[in-house]
């Protein structure tokens, strides 16, 4: 349709990949939407949990639940010592 208007030597890639680009954002909406680098990094996160080549899932799954349970030990103990030195708490000191 274009083709009508300008000449052909007018559509190389750049110009070829604005009309599709446009045509993306017509159909999908912004960029933000459908971005998938916050997914890519945290993939890479995942990589890095893996130890055994044969069983990847289980690699990652194991990882990630260390990962998630050392975090709630650390909030937890951090809180609790809190606490006893009669920081911020529900314990008070007599």
């Amino acid at each position: 349709m274009l083709e009508i208007h300008f000449p052909l030597r007018f559509f190389d890639i750049s110009t070829h990949l604005l009309i599709h680009l446009v045509d993306d954002l017509e159909i999908c909406g912004l960029v933000g939407a459908r971005w998938c680098y916050p997914i890519e990094r945290y993939l890479v996160v995942l990589k890095h949990y893996v130890r055994n080549r044969a069983k990847p899932e289980g690699c990652m799954a194991m990882g990630y639940m260390y990962d998630e349970a050392l975090g709630f030990c650390t909030k937890y103990f951090s809180y609790y010592m809190n606490t006893q030195e009669g920081g911020c708490g529900t314990q008070t000191k007599n």
